[in-house]
């Protein structure tokens, strides 16, 4: 199974205040994303972090999180992923189940669709705009659209078959 998800933010109390995220703590927000990731993904599956994984000065790295989290991780290129340890990171990945085409990336407005059937999966939007713009195109995964849990591919194809 490939999930995804964006945005988690780990680590950045702020971003409690900014995104209107329901959380007393940036502890609490923590906790609350790796428990709900935990119990959707399980080793065998696979996540697709489009970027901002985490941001602050008391932050742990990308690798403390991700040792924490269930499932292969691979993580695009986020705003806030400032060549964190020496990294390259890969801006962008593309999906096709069936006739749809997913193009995976952080921030959409770097893009447009240029293929028949294809949907941009983003990030970096947070909870402003829609969770499914059909209009644009556009599938927004930052956390605050998609209840803190990673999202499947096959949960997005179901609700755009709808």
């Amino acid at each position: 199974m490939i999930y995804v998800i964006s945005d988690t933010h780990f680590g950045h109390e702020n971003i409690i205040k900014y995104a209107s995220r329901p959380f007393s703590s940036v502890e609490e927000m923590d906790n609350t994303i790796i428990q709900n990731w935990n119990k959707t993904v399980s080793d065998s599956d696979t996540v697709i972090h489009l970027g901002d994984v985490r941001h602050g000065k008391g932050s742990l790295t990308i690798e403390e999180y991700f040792s924490q989290l269930n499932g292969t991780k691979i993580l695009l290129k986020g705003n806030h992923e400032h060549g964190q340890d020496g990294r390259m990171l890969p801006f962008s990945y593309y999906i096709k189940r069936g006739k749809h085409r997913f193009l995976l990336i952080h921030d959409p407005n770097t893009t447009k669709v240029v293929f028949k059937n294809q949907w941009i999966i983003h990030g970096h939007s947070h909870n402003y705009g829609k969770f499914i713009d059909k209009e644009k195109r556009r599938i927004n995964v930052s956390v605050e659209n998609i209840e803190y849990t990673p999202i499947s591919i096959e949960q997005i194809l179901s609700l755009l078959n709808k």
